[in-house]
């Protein structure tokens, strides 16, 4: 119930500090993830899958981190910002992407087990956030690894803006 509260403060947060259009895929994420949390806690089942999913958190503490590196001006050529973004991506891959596939093999694999409700919500879920990945990942790919070098103190966010320091 923790990760619903988070998902509930950051939705709400986004919403009152009128950034939606900003981070409208941080929005449908909230939705897609936190709806299926709460529709298996509350239903006292296949709580496996919310477990799974929380494998994602992991790459999370590398995106926040690479805000903070930010927010404490750490310039891109940094070895700790250059670390922290490697590390990211690695993780993105194995826990974001990976996490998906263990839960659309799930449903490939026993999805007779559940009703045709859940499925339906969990597919689509998992198409949303597969959506919302790939579009995250290529702004990290860009912005961290592929982006030409830029004057100093100019750093790029994830959304790809530039911020001059």
């Amino acid at each position: 119930m923790t990760k619903l509260g988070y998902f509930l403060y950051d939705f709400i947060d986004i919403i009152i500090n009128k950034k939606i259009i900003k981070f409208w895929e941080v929005l449908i994420h909230h939705i897609a993830v936190g709806g299926m949390f709460f529709y298996n806690v509350i239903q006292c089942q296949c709580i496996a899958y919310n477990v799974v999913a929380l494998l994602a958190e992991i790459n999370t503490i590398f995106l926040h981190t690479r805000k903070l590196l930010q927010m404490c001006r750490v310039k891109y050529t940094h070895w700790l910002y250059r670390a922290n973004s490697y590390v990211n991506l690695v993780t993105f891959i194995i826990f974001r992407f990976g996490a998906l596939i263990a839960i659309a093999y799930g449903l490939y694999e026993w999805g007779h087990r559940v009703t045709a409700t859940y499925f339906v919500l969990l597919s689509s879920s998992c198409l949303i956030m597969t959506v919302i990945n790939t579009v995250l990942f290529w702004r990290l790919l860009k912005n961290d690894m592929l982006r030409k070098p830029t004057p100093s103190g100019v750093m790029s966010t994830l959304d790809g803006k530039q911020k001059t320091h």
